[in-house]
């Protein structure tokens, strides 16, 4: 039987509000219960993110579990009630104001507040910060308070900035949310990592096309689980023959990443 592979850009499963000056990401609506996003083999200095929705993801370059996404109730003191909460699972390394693993970027244009709602994923002493690169914006300290909920803010007053989101250890985020004049910088879909190359479908396979450099292509079902993977230099097609049903499509290169839908039917 023939399967149609539809592509939806430039969302991986994930929704998000844009209102007015106003960016949020509710990790408790339409993000699918997985074990996290993969480290790149292929890129042992981590400069290869995951881009979702104008959110840079920066996993661990060998460790999978960054970003897991796991069944969390908690009643925040806002009236909030998350379902689900996105994993860091570890320390980001690097400086105190600069991480270097399982942290969150988001490009701002200017003013901005950004709130979290999140919890300590331990009952260790640990932090959440949230910097600039070069300052220390704000940081969260928590102690002996495992899955107590939180809301964490945090202003930043400048020009055009990346902001980072990390702990020291593992932190449980619920949802994030961006407001202020700076936010406009991450209402534009124009704002992700444009790579050329391209995914379709036809007849069982996948026709990767535009390829510019060396490219790996990750095929991976709604658990997490990953079911295909093909390295290409060049314009090439692959078997695609699997069961009915949605999975996520990764384009990774030198350049980032790209993340597309795929309804296999």
């Amino acid at each position: 039987m023939k399967k149609t592979l539809l592509f939806f850009l430039p969302l991986l499963f994930v929704s998000a509000m844009t209102t007015a000056q106003t960016k949020t990401w509710n990790f408790s609506d339409g993000w699918p219960e997985t074990d996290g996003f993969p480290g790149y083999a292929a890129d042992p200095d981590g400069t290869n993110p995951v881009v979702v929705d104008n959110l840079v993801i920066q996993p661990h370059t060998s460790n999978n579990n960054m970003g897991q996404i796991t069944t969390s109730v908690l009643d925040f003191s806002d009236g909030f009630t998350s379902s689900l909460r996105f994993r860091t699972n570890g320390s980001a390394g690097g400086t105190a104001e600069l991480p270097v693993r399982r942290y969150l970027k988001i490009p701002v244009s200017g003013d901005v507040t950004v709130t979290i709602w999140c919890a300590a994923g331990g009952s260790s002493a640990r932090s959440l910060f949230v910097s600039d690169g070069s300052i220390i914006l704000g940081t969260l300290p928590t102690d002996g308070e495992q899955d107590v909920p939180k809301i964490f803010e945090v202003s930043y007053t400048g020009a055009d900035a990346d902001l980072y989101v990390y702990g020291d250890n593992n932190f449980s985020l619920h949802k994030i949310e961006v407001t202020g004049t700076g936010a406009s910088r991450l209402l534009s879909v124009d704002n992700a990592i444009k790579i050329p190359t391209t995914l379709i479908s036809r007849d069982g396979q996948v026709l990767v096309s535009n390829v510019t450099a060396k490219t790996q292509i990750e095929i991976y079902n709604l658990s997490g689980a990953l079911v295909k993977s093909v390295s290409v230099d060049q314009d090439a097609s692959f078997d695609f023959n699997v069961s009915s049903g949605l999975y996520i499509g990764k384009i990774n290169t030198s350049a980032g990443s790209k993340s597309v839908k795929l309804q296999v039917q």
